[in-house]
């Protein structure tokens, strides 16, 4: 499997890396086939994502195929932690939906994502699994996500709900008036300009999701996702009443804020000399 991973990450051709992917499809089924697989850690494997929630019960492989005109194909797969290592396909239809869908979606009409973390939270007394997903995308924007899913009996998982809470500025196309709206979001993404490195993460101390803040450096093409970048604060996701709540501004010290750096002048030249050399 190390072999046709390599092969469908690396080689030149579309060509073969889209057969290599086919073969490590039916190869990695043929392993989750045996008895006790859900064990399997496949170390050896580098190019497959692996993540299980804190209860074990089912683990998600993914991974994904980068095209000639760099759009990225998604493959993946949900194990079962149930005696005949029941599996649940995953199928990209990514390709069919113009923007993010704000609906819910199963395996067989999955958004496609590379998944990293799972966090669980208790919706009614059900585990809601929320996905945190690495998106390519194209040449131009990649994207980061958070998905909930959840799985109905041993053949169906459903992909997105309405609990993101969080407030966006939507521009009026003939007065330009900016106004504010609160929506709940059925999936939650960030989308940047593919060259920028954007955290987002799960918070353990701060009991919270915390992701950076991404922005045009022009104003005018903020609405651009491409053209954004980290710019050095954080927003969050507090979890209150059964579903998340956007921050806007997320302290990442005791001391620190969020509000814009300004450089403080030296009013000594002794100042200078006791600065750390190398640092």
């Amino acid at each position: 499997m190390q072999r046709v991973s390599e092969r469908m990450i690396f080689d030149t051709s579309q060509e073969i890396r889209q057969k290599s992917v086919y073969e490590y499809i039916k190869l990695l089924k043929e392993a989750l086939k045996v008895e006790g697989s859900f064990n399997f850690n496949f170390d050896s494997i580098q190019y497959m994502s692996r993540v299980a929630p804190e209860d074990s019960s089912f683990r998600i492989l993914t991974f994904q195929l980068t095209l000639n005109n760099r759009t990225v194909r998604h493959y993946g797969c949900i194990q079962l932690n149930k005696k005949g290592s029941k599996i649940i396909p995953l199928l990209d239809y990514s390709d069919t939906f113009a923007l993010v869908p704000q609906i819910t979606l199963s395996n067989k009409n999955w958004f496609g994502a590379v998944y990293y973390k799972i966090l669980t939270k208790k919706v009614k007394n059900k585990n809601i699994y929320f996905l945190f997903g690495y998106d390519q995308n194209d040449v131009f924007s990649s994207r980061k996500l958070i998905e909930p899913m959840w799985i109905e009996g041993d053949t169906i998982a459903r992909f997105g709900m309405p609990i993101f809470e969080k407030t966006t500025k939507v521009k009026d196309l003939l007065t330009d008036e900016v106004k504010t709206k609160n929506e709940m979001l059925y999936r939650y993404k960030i989308e940047f300009a593919s060259q920028a490195s954007v955290m987002l993460r799960y918070d353990e101390e701060k009991k919270m999701i915390m992701h950076d803040h991404v922005t045009s450096k022009n104003p005018k093409h903020d609405d651009l996702a491409f053209t954004k970048i980290p710019e050095g604060s954080y927003e969050g996701l507090k979890w209150e009443k059964e579903h998340w709540i956007w921050v806007p501004y997320v302290s990442i010290g005791e001391k620190e804020t969020n509000a814009p750096i300004q450089p403080v002048p030296f009013k000594e030249k002794k100042q200078l000399k006791n600065l750390p050399v190398g640092k």
